[in-house]
């Protein structure tokens, strides 16, 4: 009996220590285990996300929420065509579909909310709070998996900059971060207990990040590595990560059968062509570097914790001489950096240089615990560090905050893990020293956000001061604005019209605005143009979050290579400018270039840009326009008509372009059968400009005849004088203006 006990005990003993090694192939060394806790941790941390973002409930909207929120406005009308608008983002109408970057997930979620709360932006913001408690409770588990102090990682992460001002904005990120933190977190969780239900919630928790923005397409590839690693047996795993790509399909096919292209190939092709190859790869990796240092800023506070002070003083000398030399070797933006006074530049040296050194830091301490632990955990953290940082420094249209937004978790886990296996005193420092770094860096996150905030809101006092200005608040239709984001979001509410650049209605004496620190503002209608005046509304003076000129980009590396930058900051600053006459033909010229460039096969929109070169003065590229147009459309008689007339009447005629407007001219009226007068004139116009006086008074005659019973007094008075001046032998000129030789109006044809 005693011996059947043993040897039936003895084979499920060896069975349970076979499936152990096999549940953690990867044991040297082993994660630390996570602290026991309190129950109400969870709560802690999402408290913590409320002190962090309830300070911001009353900011502006602002950059693209104006974008989720006109979606949302859109599904709350009509639910299943949520980009079914037409809207003016980029100077000119265009359908939303072909604006919209991201998933729809984020903008049904507002809706909803705003059903219930209203869309007021403190019931927004308000409703915008419940994801970020999300991703705080659903990062404190996942830290329980992964590190010894889960409450400090958590904390870490939800008082970085980059968590801050995204969750003070009403784009989908933080939506985004906390499903994929659940994702993941679920996913283990499905995996250590056996869990069917865990794993399924998990797959269409991703499917759903996916949605919401594009980029959580990355956890799939994250999940299975990390699997494969983790896991001898990995197939029902596999199968279950086939659920978000079928959700993603699904969707990807339906908003196909809606607006005839693929959202998800459009995002993918915006993001490598738009801004991708702008500039080198050594130059977007070093920015890539300094967006990840200054918007996982903790990560410069703990430094000094995570390696001997020798380590970090030869890094810190690398990365200034890095600063120093970055605008030579890599050609940074030489009228950026000419525009800095020694004072600024200075402080863009010391920023840059201690930026790159966390950025730096970042990766290397995802290296270093990928190559000391040689677990599966470990090559999940760093898998999803170097994907993150690979996306946004090197694939995505532009380097950003929101983009690094995902690399939050796993950095705030990285420092966590790196704090007990310090060696020596620092290892044996107490938890609450651990967390005064905490401190500085969240005082660092909370500045940035109020200055983003700052920023948010000048663009609503500025749509404000236009309303109350007596001059426009009662003749809303003779003010327009250009730029867009919260600006746009305001002035649209306000009643205001955006202008729209290839059908300008601008009219003599209307007004224009023009954001100076914004995006597709045609300011090149500032040059010579003849009543300007400037507004001015305060921002935060000592930080800015995105300032172009002073090297700060947080929303687009474009505007600056710092995630956000200190220094001296002047006030937001607005210019509106009274439309003259000059610059309405000037405007007119312009929206003429763009639509012969859009339509190069129309001979029409040639022959529209060459009046308006003539009306600037511009006869020489005029001609060259007509040109085109006639080799487009040679039979087109009000083509010949006006390039005859050109020809004839410059100032500067010449024997070739005599003969050749006589010509035209001629084609013109044989095409008309010689039944208009208009026709006519042009006619003897042209055989008096090769000296055939008397064909001149003859043909003109014939057009006075045909105008014998004609209401138009001023145009027979015209025709007469012609034919007065042909008798006494001399030719019709026209006084056409001097030429407009502005840098904006410039460039071929």
């Amino acid at each position: 009996m005693v011996r059947r006990t043993a040897n039936s005990s003895k084979p499920r003993l060896v069975t349970r220590v076979r499936n152990t090694q096999a549940a953690a192939p990867h044991s040297l060394p082993t994660t630390p285990a996570s602290e026991p806790g309190n129950w109400y941790d969870p709560f802690v941390c999402a408290a913590a996300a409320l002190i962090a973002l309830v300070p911001f409930l009353t900011k502006a909207v602002h950059l693209d929420d104006t974008v989720f929120i006109y979606v949302a406005k859109q599904i709350s009308q009509h639910p299943a065509d949520p980009f079914g608008l037409v809207i003016n983002w980029y100077g000119h109408q265009m359908p939303l579909h072909e604006v919209q970057q991201n998933g729809p997930l984020a903008s049904y979620y507002m809706a909803l909310a705003a059903a219930i709360v209203g869309w007021s932006e403190v019931a927004l913001h308000s409703a915008f709070l419940l994801p970020a408690m999300a991703a705080a409770v659903g990062m404190y588990y996942l830290a329980r998996r992964f590190c010894s102090q889960p409450l400090l990682a958590t904390l870490i992460m939800v008082f970085s900059p980059v968590f801050v001002v995204s969750g003070t904005t009403l784009m989908c990120d933080v939506i985004m971060l906390s499903l994929w933190i659940w994702a993941v977190v679920l996913w283990i969780w499905g995996a250590d207990r056996h869990s069917h239900g865990w794993a399924i919630l998990s797959a269409v928790l991703i499917g759903a990040g996916i949605v919401t923005k594009y980029y959580a397409a990355a956890v799939v590839p994250l999940l299975l590595a990390y699997s494969v690693l983790r896991w001898s047996d990995v197939r029902w795993r596999v199968a279950y990560l086939l659920i978000p790509i079928a959700i993603v399909l699904a969707y990807d096919a339906y908003m196909s059968s809606l607006y005839g292209h693929s959202l998800l190939r459009g995002a993918g092709d915006h993001a490598l062509l738009a801004g991708g190859v702008q500039n080198s790869v050594p130059y977007r990796i070093a920015v890539g570097l300094t967006f990840t240092g200054g918007c996982l800023a903790a990560i410069l506070f703990y430094a000094p914790l995570l390696c001997s002070w020798r380590s970090f003083a030869i890094v810190c000398g690398l990365c200034l001489l890095v600063a120093l030399l970055l605008p030579i070797a890599l050609d940074l933006n030489t009228t950026y950096w000419a525009s800095l006074t020694s004072a600024q530049s200075l402080l863009f040296i010391v920023q840059f240089a201690l930026f790159l050194i966390g950025g730096a830091g970042a990766l290397v301490l995802a290296g270093r615990d990928v190559l000391s632990r040689r677990d599966a955990d470990a090559w999940l953290l760093g898998l999803w560090v170097a994907g993150t940082f690979v996306f946004c420094s090197l694939l995505n249209w532009t380097v950003n905050g929101r983009s690094l937004l995902p690399m939050a978790p796993p950095i705030s886990l990285l420092i966590v893990r790196a704090l007990p296996a310090l060696p020596g005193a620092i290892a044996r420092i107490h938890s609450p020293t651990r967390f005064v770094p905490l401190v500085f860096a969240a005082v660092l996150a909370m500045c940035v956000a109020w200055a983003d905030t700052w920023w948010a809101n000048s663009a609503r006092s500025a749509a404000q001061a236009m309303e109350t200005d007596q001059r426009f608040g009662q003749r809303k239709q003779h003010l327009y604005y250009t730029g867009h984001w919260g600006f746009q979001y305001y002035m649209d509410a306000l009643g205001f019209k955006s202008l729209n650049r290839l059908d300008s209605t601008l009219q003599l004496d209307d007004a224009l605005v023009l954001p100076e620190n914004n995006t597709n503002v045609p300011r090149q209608l500032l040059v010579d143009a003849a009543q300007v005046e400037e507004l001015f509304v305060s921002v935060h003076p000592l930080v800015s979050s995105m300032r172009p000129g002073f090297g700060a980009g947080f929303y687009t590396s474009q505007a600056g290579p710092l995630p956000f930058s200190i220094g001296w900051f002047p006030a937001e600053r607005y210019w509106i400018m009274t439309v003259t006459t000059d610059d309405v033909i000037r405007m007119k010229l312009e929206e003429r270039k763009r639509t012969s460039e859009q339509q190069p096969d129309s001979a029409e929109a040639r022959h529209q840009l060459a009046v308006a070169m003539v009306e600037v003065g511009r006869i020489p590229e005029a001609i060259e326009a007509f040109e085109v147009a006639v080799q487009l459309e040679a039979n087109n008689v009000v083509v010949l008509n006006d390039f005859a007339w050109v020809l004839a009447t410059r100032p500067t005629g010449d024997a070739w372009h005599s003969q050749r407007a006589l010509m035209l001219a001629q084609q013109a009226h044989e095409l008309t059968g010689g039944r208009f007068a208009e026709y006519l004139d042009t006619l003897a116009v042209a055989l008096a400009a090769n000296q055939r006086y008397d064909e001149a008074v003859a043909t003109a005659k014939k057009a006075l005849e045909l105008l014998k019973d004609d209401p138009r007094k001023e145009l027979i008075q015209q025709i007469d004088a012609r034919r007065r001046l042909y008798q006494q032998r001399r030719p019709y000129r026209e006084a056409y203006p001097e030429p407009d030789t502005s840098p904006s109006l410039s460039g071929d044809l």
